[in-house]
């Protein structure tokens, strides 16, 4: 395996014959789907004193990730959306090799990281199912709407660098980008976009108004522009925020912050 796996991973593979032979058939099985490239290393974040072989599937041309593969022990994989994570164990239950994962609830958004991974034991595990499962997923997740596009504007791919952006310091810099390509005939349009392009759309309510409130915020303290329409948007993801409850309630206090800003600059 030396031609695709740096020396640490396989020296680690080396003395876990069990995760040596997962590591083959996963790498084997899914080197075969066109659209996607993978990265070898150990963990960064080991657990405890010891870290362990992970694998990362990009899409290719994107910098997207689909899903990462970690094997401290059992076999880790973390989704990028919990749909993608409930997809997958649709999909391993109707080829009856059921994972050995908790009963998550998709709807509740706290400790979201979490419900997006799913663990399986590696002794017995259907290593082919478990790699055409996660291939079905990556050629139906809504991380592929985050792939840039040959006819994408320029707002479209800054929406998508923004939201397949790891780095905080280049998610400043794209949301400064986004900001101040606003006008007043496209902040409407920018924010609409916003929820067709963001990939969590669907499954974390507070996910989009955050991003418009991010926006908004540049958008009133630092530019001062396009006031009145701002303060209708602002409106509109109070009401989302409120409609999520409890988990929301900073944010509220933040459009209401905003408001407020903007009633002070009327006069």
């Amino acid at each position: 395996m030396s031609e695709f796996l740096p020396e640490p991973v396989e020296a680690h593979l080396a003395r876990n014959p069990t995760h040596w032979a997962v590591m083959v058939a996963l790498v084997a099985r899914l080197g075969t789907a066109k659209d996607l490239q993978m990265t070898a290393g150990m963990s960064a974040a080991p657990i405890g004193d010891v870290s362990f072989p992970s694998l990362e599937f990009e899409f290719r041309g994107g910098h997207v990730l689909a899903f990462r593969i970690e094997i401290p022990d059992d076999i880790l994989i973390r989704f990028m959306t919990v749909r993608d994570r409930v997809l997958f164990e649709t999909l391993i239950d109707s080829n009856g090799a059921s994972p050995d994962a908790a009963d998550l609830d998709a709807r509740d958004s706290s400790s979201f990281g979490r419900h997006r991974e799913i663990t399986i034991r590696c002794d017995g595990a259907d290593v082919p199912a478990i790699a055409d499962a996660l291939m079905e997923v990556a050629c139906r997740t809504t991380m592929r709407q985050l792939i840039p596009r040959p006819d994408d504007t320029q707002l479209q791919t800054l929406l998508r660098r923004l939201y397949s952006a790891s780095d905080a310091c280049f998610l400043e810099a794209l949301s400064a980008d986004i900001v101040t390509s606003i006008t007043a005939e496209s902040i409407d349009h920018t924010l609409d976009l916003v929820a067709r392009i963001n990939p969590w759309a669907g499954e974390d309510p507070q996910s989009v108004p955050d991003t418009v409130l991010m926006l908004l915020e540049a958008l009133v303290r630092e530019r001062r522009k396009y006031l009145p329409q701002a303060r209708a948007h602002l409106l509109r993801i109070r009401q989302a925020f409120e409609a999520i409850g409890k988990a929301a309630a900073e944010d509220v206090q933040d459009v209401d912050e905003l408001l407020r800003l903007l009633k002070k600059n009327a006069h």
